[in-house]
């Protein structure tokens, strides 16, 4: 059996089609035709939950970190507009079809952007650097880029409502780090949700303490 799993992973599973999955409810094509694995009904939990719960209707959503793309469908269908920044030339792609495959392409907009540094991007990347200061003034921003959310807060200039912030031990931006950084714009820490295993950090939900 190992045998020919390690066939398949190695010289078969690339060649073959994406096939549809749901991933906490959101269509994804990221298996492949023939993989065991399909549905993952808790993908990205805490994620999912705190833009759930943060995300009005007429917010605007900023999104660093694309991934697959469930964070922007999840923000598409509960805010008014979501925009996008995935520095990867492969994942890019692989956003824009799941916002498609999902219907949330009509108030999304992707940008092939790079916020800050690229820490850990996935694969080649031919795309253009985004200042942190440039940002614009989002209700709620939401960052899952490993390890790059370090230098994105300490750039970052404008000062959305709510931050859901993923944190990464192992890339250098630990709970404690990210916390302050978080602390030190006036926001105020709402929770600190740890992941499964706690070396794989948590997710941060801050709201700004205004005036």
């Amino acid at each position: 059996m190992h045998s020919v799993n390690y066939i398949y992973n190695n010289t078969i599973r690339e060649a073959l089609p994406r096939k549809v999955s749901e991933f906490s409810g959101v269509k994804v094509k990221k298996e492949r035709l023939f993989d065991l694995r399909a549905d993952r009904p808790n993908y990205k939990p805490r994620q999912v939950s705190a833009l759930t719960e943060r995300v009005g209707e007429t917010d605007s959503v900023g999104i660093i970190g694309g991934g697959w793309g469930v964070s922007a469908v999840i923000a598409a269908e509960h805010g008014e507009r979501v925009t996008v920044y995935e520095a990867s030339d492969e994942q890019v792609e692989h956003v824009k079809t799941t916002l498609a495959l999902n219907g949330a392409d009509t108030n999304t907009d992707v940008v092939h952007g790079l916020v800050a540094e690229g820490r850990n991007v996935y694969g080649d990347s031919s795309a253009a650097v985004v200042s942190p200061g440039d940002l614009p003034a989002f209700d709620v921003l939401e960052m899952d880029c490993e390890g790059a959310e370090v230098p994105i807060l300490r750039g970052l200039t404008c000062r959305p409502r709510v931050l859901i912030v993923e944190t990464h031990p192992k890339f250098d931006a630990p709970d404690e780090t990210v916390c302050e950084l978080v602390e030190s714009l006036g926001y105020d820490i709402a929770s600190v949700r740890p992941k499964k295993e706690a070396s794989e950090g948590s997710v941060v939900v801050a709201e700004h303490s205004r005036d």
